[in-house]
């Protein structure tokens, strides 16, 4: 399984994976708990439904950029829409 893990990395996230200490990765959950805390900061930083919900257009913003700026925002949003 730790294998199929390290065959979907790329970037940045595979060199993160290739400097890991092998004595301290036994076990899918050693390996689950390393990535969680290296990448949490990316759920501490993703939108909210409320956030989306405050979204507004600026007043130097057409609707097209305004459109596109909450639909990048949307793709971020957690959990899900």
């Amino acid at each position: 399984m730790i294998h199929v893990f390290q065959d979907n990395l790329s970037g940045a996230s595979l060199d993160w994976y290739m400097q890991l200490e092998r004595t301290q990765i036994q076990t899918w959950k050693d390996l689950a708990d390393a990535f969680l805390k290296q990448y949490k900061y990316n759920l501490d930083i993703a939108p909210n439904r409320m956030q989306l919900q405050n979204l507004n257009q600026k007043s130097d913003e057409s609707f097209k950029e305004y459109a596109q700026r909450w639909r990048e925002l949307a793709a971020r949003v957690q959990p899900p829409l």
